[in-house]
């Protein structure tokens, strides 16, 4: 199973309105806690390791998200962001 967090259009479409009320939550460190920022997963068709051991994915879960994307080969993602 993979963790709904590795691609944007894999999420459930009422997480926008979750994050749209975290955006002006009154509790402005609990907001920063519990939103992401963007990380680069592979750059070039390249895996960037370091990356991905901070965000716990693994390479598997990233072919498996550009499989399902259509996506053959690695060398075809120019970037894959999380």
């Amino acid at each position: 199973m993979l963790p709904c967090r590795l691609v944007a259009c894999l999420r459930p479409a009422h997480f926008s309105s979750v994050e749209h009320y975290l955006a002006f939550c009154p509790f402005q460190k609990f907001s920063t806690l519990v939103k992401a920022k963007p990380t680069l997963l592979v750059f070039k068709g390249e895996f960037l390791h370091k990356a991905m051991k901070d965000e716990r994915v693994t390479e598997e879960e990233i072919l498996a998200v550009l499989r399902s994307n259509k996506v053959t080969s690695l060398t075809e993602a120019d970037a894959v962001v999380m």
